[in-house]
């Protein structure tokens, strides 16, 4: 704990010396994209919550469904900052396939949303706190429809139906 918090004071004095903003490059990452805000609005950022809610409803003493609704929010966030190209360079630097670790047609990718999907449903049949069940079933219900949603939007082949997605979307909002 010791560690964490003099890790805690010593980054900010480094990341102040650099020269590009870091709280403006934060906000950017996590704020909605500009061109694909939709699927952050209606799914990143209410999995986020709910996996959130059922990772503090946890017991004291479920140290495993913790961890594993811990997994959930880090497959989160790798789904939100994948449009960033974090899986294009890790499959560069390894030589990997591009169609594993490219955006949005990577395998990786589908993988990550199959693990938002099913370890929020399994969290509800294994946690003996009957509290946190709603929020996980809700989770792993919104993991779901999205999985199946960026896959048909995104990730299927000839998925050219994108672009007028996003069309009449923002023509209707």
């Amino acid at each position: 704990m010791l560690l964490v918090l003099l890790m805690a004071t010593i980054a900010p004095v480094t990341y102040a010396q650099s020269s590009n903003d870091l709280g403006q490059q934060i906000l950017r990452y996590i704020g909605p994209r500009p061109r694909e805000g939709y699927w952050d609005i209606f799914f990143i950022y209410p999995l986020f919550f709910f996996a959130l809610v059922t990772l503090f409803m946890q017991g004291d003493k479920e140290i495993v469904t913790t961890m594993i609704m811990a997994t959930v929010l880090l497959l989160i966030v790798l789904s939100k900052l994948a449009p960033l190209g974090v899986f294009n360079t890790l499959g560069r630097s390894v030589g990997g396939d591009p169609l594993i670790f490219d955006y949005p047609q990577g395998l990786l990718l589908f993988i990550i949303h199959c693990g938002i999907f099913a370890l929020p449903i399994i969290v509800a049949g294994m946690t003996r706190a009957k509290k946190s069940r709603g929020p996980a079933i809700l989770t792993g219900v919104l993991g779901g429809i999205y999985l199946f949603a960026f896959w048909f939007v995104m990730q299927r082949p000839g998925s050219e139906i994108e672009n007028q997605f996003q069309s009449m979307l923002f023509q209707f909002l």
